[in-house]
């Protein structure tokens, strides 16, 4: 008797076959769109913390100008602290801390004046917070801590990333450097040197002046210009810094020297490592001629006198005039 056997077909083995691989080719597709899709995110929370500088800067400004206007001292130098108190901004105390808040475009920004005393020797800081609107993936969590009302459940809905950024301020005098131009500056000539002195203290000066034994070398010079050569020093001896605008280069001669005493007394040139910088940005509008009455120009003859602020405190030549002067005798003026 002969059997014949039927062999095994393996019916199933197809189907196992293709069920692995989509499960293969849906989890790598599955991966790739979650990595497209971090990607994407990632992409937009770093477009929204760039773009909380702007909002943080204008908190920052806000804080600075009302420093100015209402924090500023008064001829004595004294500080009024209850005027910081006002125009939007609140605090709980005298001293502060005081807060603002503000809106552009559906950003915010809160910013805070750190408390103060009024002296001096301790200014305040300045706490500025941007929020920007972001994916809610990547949004902060509910924070903490009092906030505007009205602000309140926009902060906490999980749809803000948060920027926070601290300064220091400083009350800066009026005149912080001894030449400052908008546009380039020229040292010619020989001879040429600036330098300072201290009229309040009788070791930088004799009798509150200038004393070349007793000088400084805190004569910085400075141009806002931004291109090569901005500040060309040839032989001139700056005892103090140098700084120009954004890319903007200083030229010094080969008598020229830029530096402090030391570096000056020890008789170098060039430019001391570390006295010239490129970050001068300073606002310096135009000069506008008083809108008032001016003093007619005298003619006629000669050994005519004419006094400064006097009656009528002005005097103007026009364009164009010739006119000399000759030293009979000089009147030094009154401050």
């Amino acid at each position: 008797m002969k059997l014949e056997l039927q062999p095994h077909r393996p019916h199933a083995f197809t189907y196992v076959t293709v069920f692995v691989t989509m499960i293969v080719v849906g989890i790598m597709l599955a991966a790739y769109l979650k990595l497209v899709s971090v990607q994407n995110q990632l992409t937009a929370r770093s477009q929204n913390w760039n773009r909380a500088v702007p909002i943080i800067e204008a908190g920052i400004e806000e804080a600075l100008a009302h420093l100015n206007k209402n924090g500023s001292p008064d001829a004595s130098g004294n500080f009024t602290l209850a005027n910081l108190t006002g125009e939007g901004w609140t605090s709980a105390s005298t001293t502060g801390p005081w807060t603002k808040y503000g809106s552009l475009d559906g950003d915010i920004y809160v910013v805070q004046i750190d408390q103060w005393t009024g002296t001096t020797t301790n200014f305040p800081f300045i706490n500025a917070t941007g929020y920007v609107k972001q994916v809610e993936a990547f949004a902060l969590n509910r924070p903490f801590g009092p906030f505007v009302a009205t602000l309140l459940d926009d902060l906490s809905s999980g749809q803000y990333s948060r920027r926070v950024v601290q300064c220091t301020t400083t009350n800066v005098p009026t005149f912080t450097k001894a030449l400052v131009a908008k546009r380039g500056i020229d040292m010619n000539g020989n001879g040429v040197f600036t330098d300072s002195f201290d009229s309040s203290n009788p070791a930088y000066s004799t009798n509150k002046r200038w004393d070349w034994a007793k000088h400084r070398d805190n004569g910085d010079i400075a141009s806002n210009d931004t291109v090569t050569n901005a500040i060309n020093i040839q032989n001139a001896n700056i005892w103090g810094r140098v700084s120009t605008g954004p890319y903007g280069t200083v030229s010094v001669g080969s008598q020229g020297s830029v530096g402090d005493a030391a570096w000056q007394t020890a008789g170098n040139r060039g430019i001391k490592p570390g006295f010239s910088t490129d970050d001068m940005n300073m606002e310096i509008p135009d000069v506008v001629i008083p809108n008032v009455t001016w003093s007619a120009m005298p003619s006629g003859g000669s050994g005519y006198s004419y006094i400064f602020n006097q009656a009528n405190g002005n005097y103007r030549m026009p364009v164009g005039s010739a006119m000399s002067v000759a030293k009979s005798s000089w009147r030094r003026p009154t401050c």
